[in-house]
């Protein structure tokens, strides 16, 4: 996805402007029956997603009016190639989805899910002092953010690894969460890989050491990783472990 941004100078004779905002499309001078997307006022900017990759899109400002539909000039963008490692959107590519999904449960289909460059934490427990049932239980891809959510919910205000991993702030953005026992463990698979990219973007390597997934399994004992090894782990929720927040994007 991409920011598409522009000035609309939409006339002021009295004709009321009907749809204003930008079209798209992989070929030139886009319109209307192409994509487009609606934004009020002058300065004016949207986020569109789904974009194809290695593409080159061409846009335009528009608005409509009784008298019909003009566009402004035309501008063009080319996506990037997105493959595991990549550096973007405050992170480093870990998972990529064959299609585009819903991998927050925010409504808005995302492409993969970014690892943070470097650990939120490198010892906290997974519980916030006191042992309860919280409901995280789902372990699959795309179960990491909701499980976050969840735990939150239940423990409310306070240092344990869901909490850390979601009032990360990483790259400006604000949606990080603990990642699910699938997820961490695909970010154990190519820890190498992230490692690179994260020594290359001012980030640091994975300890061998154990993290903590958003993965419960009972009232005492969660899921974690240890990355030395990639041995699975269901220990209690007492225990110290490493954070190493994700975000789908």
């Amino acid at each position: 996805f991409v920011t598409l941004a522009g000035t609309i100078a939409a006339p002021t004779c009295g004709e009321s402007v009907t749809s204003q905002g930008f079209v798209y499309a992989t070929s030139e001078f886009p319109k209307i029956a192409d994509s487009f997307v609606e934004v009020s006022g002058a300065e004016v900017s949207k986020e569109v997603v789904n974009l194809q990759q290695n593409t080159t899109y061409y846009y335009r400002t528009y608005f409509t009016n009784v008298t019909g539909t003009f566009y402004g000039d035309q501008k063009s963008f080319t996506t990037e190639i997105l493959e595991i490692g990549t550096e973007t959107r405050g992170g480093i590519v870990f998972y990529l989805a064959a299609t585009p999904t819903d991998l927050d449960g925010d409504g808005v289909l995302d492409n993969g899910l970014v690892s943070a460059t470097a650990d939120q934490s490198s010892g906290v427990q997974w519980y916030n002092g006191s042992s309860s049932t919280t409901g995280a239980t789902a372990s699959g891809v795309g179960s990491g953010a909701t499980n976050t959510a969840t735990i939150i919910a239940a423990q409310g205000e306070g240092t344990y690894a869901a909490s850390v991993a979601s009032n990360y702030v990483g790259g400006g953005f604000n949606d990080w969460f603990l990642p699910s026992k699938i997820e961490l463990n695909k970010m154990r698979a190519y820890r190498a890989t992230i490692n690179t990219t994260a020594a290359a973007n001012g980030g640091s390597d994975f300890s061998t050491d154990e993290y903590w997934s958003s993965t419960e399994i009972s009232l005492e004992i969660a899921f974690s990783k240890l990355f030395f090894n990639g041995n699975p782990l269901e220990y209690f929720k007492s225990t110290g472990y490493r954070v190493r927040a994700a975000r789908a994007f």
